[in-house]
């Protein structure tokens, strides 16, 4: 009985230390799938890098691209005026910095259609990329921009 005593601490410290390894073991390997997909994320939109793609069934486009200080900067035409920003990638997750616009004039119609693509461009949080086309989406929404 004391042995059986004595053997159970020993064997409750072994199956924790086994446990938090396989924890430590699971989330490097996340990490690596996530840098992984990260890497390819960036690989894809360099090779679209400076392309245009145009709001499915809209007059809005969006272009990757990068400045002079090699920041990645999303751009287009938003139905009036054109806006860029800066973005940033994490696997296929989207994050989007402020977005500044041109202040053209256009009809009240348009400028509204402009405001309500700018509002929810902002809200979009994960990209998917396709052979032709890329999808934006915040979970609720989605913005598919094709390729012309």
């Amino acid at each position: 009985m004391k042995k059986l005593i004595c053997l159970l601490p020993l064997a409750l410290l072994i199956t924790g230390c086994d446990q938090a390894k396989n924890a430590d073991v699971k989330n490097q390997a996340e990490q690596a799938i996530t840098q992984q997909s990260t890497s390819d994320m960036k690989s894809m939109i360099k090779a679209i890098q400076n392309k245009d793609f145009w709001l499915e069934n809209g007059k809005a486009s969006l272009t990757f691209t990068q400045n002079e200080e090699k920041l990645d900067i999303i751009a287009g035409f938003a139905g009036v005026n054109n806006y860029f920003g800066d973005y940033s990638i994490d696997g296929n997750k989207l994050k989007l910095g402020s977005i500044a616009t041109t202040m053209m004039a256009g009809t009240s119609k348009d400028m509204e259609a402009e405001a309500e693509f700018l509002k929810l461009l902002a809200t979009m949080n994960k990209v998917e990329i396709q052979q032709n086309a890329i999808l934006l989406s915040n979970g609720k929404e989605t913005l598919k921009f094709i390729a012309k």
